[in-house]
């Protein structure tokens, strides 16, 4: 098995989250700019998620940088995959952490526990669609957009799972 393959794709996918946490922040900017209440902390913490997804992809590049091995195969996939669910959920609720400590301990703020923060990246990127949260529309735009473009990589990523590994792995729709 070839582990330096499976981390090197893995130091990509996690520079493709750092890439997505981008239009989020610059929204938070912008309702920032605008006067929007809560935004700042929005803007700080999707800066934070970026630079921690950009500082996991560079430490799993460095780390895979002698990838023999470009072809996957079925073991390195299946791993990949498990990894990719596990690592991405992990970088994808940072945002949420950082905000819920910037925002304080007020009543009403989710995301105060890193399980909650866990659950609620797991959730978006496995599109289920369950939440912690009860009033949605207390949250920043900013956090709004991150958790709403979760779901839809979430989304992206089950289909690429259907349509590019698992026929790769003899499992196709019929045995599904």
């Amino acid at each position: 098995m070839s582990y330096r393959t499976v981390i090197q794709a893995l130091g990509k996918l996690m520079l493709l989250l750092a890439a997505a946490m981008l239009l989020p922040l610059v929204w938070a900017l912008v309702e920032w700019a605008m006067g929007r209440e809560g935004e700042f902390e929005a803007a700080v913490a999707m800066g934070g998620g970026l630079l921690a997804a950009l500082a996991c992809a560079a430490m799993l590049s460095f780390l895979g940088r002698e990838a023999k091995q470009q072809h996957l195969g079925r073991r390195e996939a299946l791993l990949l995959v498990a990894l990719s669910w596990f690592l991405g959920a992990l970088v994808v609720g940072v945002p949420y952490y950082l905000w819920a400590s910037m925002a304080g301990p007020e009543p009403g703020v989710p995301f105060h526990r890193p399980v909650d923060c866990w659950f609620e990246s797991v959730s978006g990127l496995t599109t289920t669609g369950a939440s912690i949260l009860s009033e949605i529309e207390r949250l920043p735009r900013g956090i709004l957009l991150w958790r709403q473009m979760t779901q839809w990589l979430g989304g992206l990523g089950i289909i690429v799972l259907f349509v590019a590994v698992l026929p790769s792995l003899g499992v196709g729709g019929k045995k599904l």
